[in-house]
């Protein structure tokens, strides 16, 4: 409700308080409403005064200059300003707005002209977390960043950074963290992060207020100071290969069957590891990861090689014989963890240990655990697919065009390249046995370089007896591809 009527201290103490109306829409939608006095004789000078607590606050509507805003201040309650007081000072608000200032938007710069490093980063990691993008592990990244090599900033006015002090601390964090000894830091590369933290952060804070001076970070770009960063190219050579396979044989099962998982699918780590099987499906041979879940952002899916679909069916007859897994655990590569005498089944975190001691067994001399054999994937099964095609396999964005939008590769003309690059690996692992002269004399030897192969005996060699069983095994080491039960009936209805 409001009114207008000449305002004086008197007026003002014997306003009543208004009733009977209430928020029709909003948040404050069926809450009583205030009412508004204005004065007629200072237009935009008034007295608001609560329907709930009765109390009484002076307020002024300015009209901008220039823009179409009519924001409403207030000045204070009546108890803490006298009538002249807050009438001298709405003419001094009105006066700024005829002149085209808006005080709120003045205020609003003073603030953000006071904010430090600190209060930008941590409210931008705020937000990051909230919408749940990126993921956690970069957010954490921006902000050790940050609070570790950026520390000397973080309570300093972002204004306050200038491009000599960038400069400086750019060759200032090597030195830091060379003296701290940190294992395996490069400080040169830390400082490119540190740097590129701040300008990220600058970048963000600028959204919010366009009178930033340019960022200080520039300098290094203008002055071409970055530090060169060297990208990682440790992998397992072909040469390498069969000893690193032994090695990872003689590993405890699962671990050995999670590396020739990673190994034969070039997953990231972390989706290798936090595999669940609804997400395996054996009817298509097809493994799938939704949107969420992929660095990509997108939904991922992939075919299984004849080796890795028979590693897998032989890990879910363990999995569901293994007592009160078959409904309750839904990882495949599961494990009883006790921490303070609690027992709980959890996928595996991390495999560094078991990759580091099959690495010094194969004589290669560096291999991050999961981007290693990522790298190992992409490097042997670039010998015998195209690089593009490796690109899909591995779920990375192909250069976008207009024609990239409209082009899906199914799931079908994956499987070729996918089969082709496994069988590339498991031949220079010494499993893929091509030459005839090099098959194994001894049926106990022919059946376990099949099985070692193939994973299991995949026909029925009770009822092949024992020289079809040496014969299909032969078979299907020569050319590859396994033996089945299927098959063999197909064989039998042809010659029939």
């Amino acid at each position: 409700m409001q009114s207008k009527q000449r305002l004086n201290a008197n007026v003002v103490n014997r306003l009543p308080a208004p009733s009977g109306l209430t928020y029709k829409n909003g948040k404050n939608a069926g809450k009583p409403m205030p009412g508004i006095v204005w004065d007629t004789e200072l237009k935009g000078f008034g007295v608001m005064v609560s329907a709930t607590t009765k109390a009484k606050t002076y307020v002024v509507r300015l009209s901008i200059k220039g823009q179409n805003k009519r924001p409403r201040i207030a000045l204070g309650r009546t108890t803490e300003l006298t009538f002249e007081q807050a009438r001298v000072k709405a003419v001094k608000y009105l006066a700024r707005g005829n002149e085209g200032i808006d005080p709120e938007q003045e205020l609003k710069q003073r603030q953000l002209a006071g904010r430090t490093l600190r209060q930008v980063m941590e409210k931008h990691v705020a937000e990051c977390r909230e919408r749940g993008k990126p993921r956690a592990r970069t957010i954490d990244q921006l902000e050790d960043n940050t609070t570790r090599h950026l520390a000397p900033w973080l309570d300093l006015p972002l204004r306050s950074i200038t491009s000599a002090l960038a400069e400086q601390r750019f060759y200032e964090i090597p030195k830091e963290v060379k003296a701290a000894g940190r294992k395996g830091a490069d400080g040169r590369v830390v400082a490119n992060h540190a740097l590129r933290a701040l300008r990220l952060l600058w970048r963000v804070a600028v959204i919010d207020d366009e009178t930033l001076p340019r960022c200080p970070v520039d300098v290094l770009s203008r002055k071409k100071l970055w530090h060169k960063e060297k990208r990682r190219n440790d992998h397992i050579a072909p040469h390498q290969m069969e000893a690193f396979w032994g090695a990872v044989d003689k590993e405890q099962p699962i671990q050995a069957d999670i590396i020739k998982f990673i190994l034969l699918t070039a997953l990231r780590e972390k989706n290798a590891l936090s595999l669940r099987w609804d997400q395996v499906d054996f009817a298509a041979r097809a493994i799938r990861y939704q949107g969420e879940q992929m660095k990509s952002g997108r939904d991922y899916e992939f075919p299984m090689p004849d080796y890795l679909f028979r590693l897998l069916e032989r890990r879910k007859a363990m999995h569901d014989a293994t007592e009160d897994w078959k409904d309750t655990v839904p990882w495949v590569w599961a494990k009883r963890f006790t921490k303070d005498g609690v027992t709980t089944v959890q996928h595996y975190k991390e495999l560094r240990k078991p990759v580091d001691r099959c690495r010094r067994a194969a004589g290669v001399a560096k291999l991050c655990a999961h981007h290693g054999l990522r790298r190992t994937f992409a490097t042997l099964g670039n010998r015998v697919v195209a690089e593009d095609i490796i690109g899909r396999l591995m779920d990375h964005r192909v250069s976008a065009s207009v024609t990239s939008g409209y082009i899906h590769t199914d799931l079908d003309r994956l499987r070729e390249p996918m089969q082709k690059v496994t069988d590339e690996i498991l031949l220079l692992a010494g499993i893929n046995i091509t030459d005839a002269e090099k098959l194994p004399k001894d049926a106990a030897a022919l059946e376990a370089a099949y099985v070692r192969r193939f994973g299991a005996v995949t026909f029925d060699a009770a009822k092949a007896g024992p020289d079809k069983s040496a014969e299909y095994m032969r078979e299907g080491l020569l050319r590859m591809k396994p033996v089945t039960d299927l098959e063999l009936a197909r064989r039998a209805k042809q010659a029939a």
